[in-house]
């Protein structure tokens, strides 16, 4: 659509259509603050463990052979990211014949059905997003329900798990 441009009365300008920003949803368990996201543009991620341990020195008589001291133990660990893919379109359908929302005499727009799918999409993200936290915190292993993507925290770091009445 053309409209009088804003900055010149005697110009037009091309009208586009709103952009909707959709804000992300956050959950109870985001909110503990004890997960942190980190972009990754692989479908893997590693990274190094290094035990940092100490001990108390012993003494010797002088003149022996010292204490050794010896190196950190470091261990590699690699895991793979599952991979969670939400597509979606608009097509004629969603918007031929079609009442807009909470509406009586409106029909539907290509705006507000956009809007509607980008927050379902992210919506679904969050709370699978959520629903894996949770799955972290409470089985310590990683939510990928299809078997993509088999990861058992405990037993990756020698955890042992405590169960409380």
């Amino acid at each position: 659509m053309l409209i009088r441009s804003f900055g010149n009365n005697f110009q037009l300008s091309d009208w586009t259509q709103e952009l909707n920003l959709v804000p992300n949803q956050w959950g109870t368990i985001g909110e503990f603050g004890i997960f942190q996201d980190e972009p990754v543009a692989s479908n893997t991620v590693a990274f190094e463990e290094i035990q940092k341990d100490g001990a108390v020195i012993v003494d010797r008589v002088r003149g022996d052979r010292g204490n050794q001291s010896k190196d950190y133990v470091r261990k590699m660990h690699t895991f793979a990211i599952p991979h969670f893919p939400l597509d979606d379109a608009i097509y004629p359908k969603d918007l031929a014949n079609t009442r807009a929302y909470a509406a009586v005499n409106e029909a539907d727009n290509l705006a507000a059905v956009r809007t509607r799918k980008m927050e379902r999409i992210a919506r679904d993200h969050a709370w699978t997003k959520e629903f894996a936290r949770a799955q972290a915190i409470v089985a310590g292993t990683v939510y990928a329900p299809s078997g993509t993507v088999t990861q058992d925290w405990n037993s990756e770091f020698g955890w042992t798990r405590t169960s409380v009445d």
